[in-house]
């Protein structure tokens, strides 16, 4: 059962994770623009 659960469960960790993380790097990455132009 834990295998099962693994393979269900593993794609959305992956897509959760994507989620989360792809608009903080995307702040991240205009933040540190606007720092390097002002």
């Amino acid at each position: 059962m834990k295998i099962g659960s693994g393979y269900y469960w593993t794609p959305y960790i992956i897509m959760i994770a994507a989620v989360i993380c792809i608009p903080v790097f995307l702040i991240v990455t205009v933040v540190s623009y606007c720092k390097r132009e002002a």
